[in-house]
């Protein structure tokens, strides 16, 4: 009798074990990254924009991985999607300012964050 292949959810990769990377631990990580460059932006300039973004964008993240975490796939979806807009959201100032801070590692990271989301979806 042969055994026919299957097709596995992320949701069933981030219940796997041994697995080199989790999605979402990769989550949990990135939306405490973005939580915290938010506070930054505010403790360091006095910007409310940038805490109020930095908190809610965090705290999807931190949501979607929490979803992911129980079985949702849309939790994976739903942090791709809010990693996505904020890399569009930094990359055109970083290319336009060259300012490292946080443009540029707003968007290095959510590239990054990106990868590793897919990589680890497929691992």
């Amino acid at each position: 009798m042969k055994r026919r292949a299957r097709v596995v959810t992320a949701c069933e990769y981030s219940q796997g074990q041994g697995k080199i990377m989790n999605p979402s631990v990769v989550l949990f990580v990135w939306g405490a990254i973005v939580a915290l460059i938010g506070v930054s932006g505010f403790v360091t300039s006095k910007s409310v924009p940038s805490l109020i973004a930095g908190i809610v964008a965090g705290a999807l993240l931190l949501g979607a991985g929490a979803l992911l975490k129980r079985g949702k796939d849309f939790g994976f979806w739903l942090g791709a999607g809010v990693t996505l807009l904020l890399v569009l959201r930094f990359a055109p100032v970083f290319l336009k300012t060259q300012d490292v801070w946080p443009a540029g590692a707003m968007t290095v990271l959510g590239v990054l964050a990106l990868v590793a989301l897919f990589v680890s979806r497929r691992a």
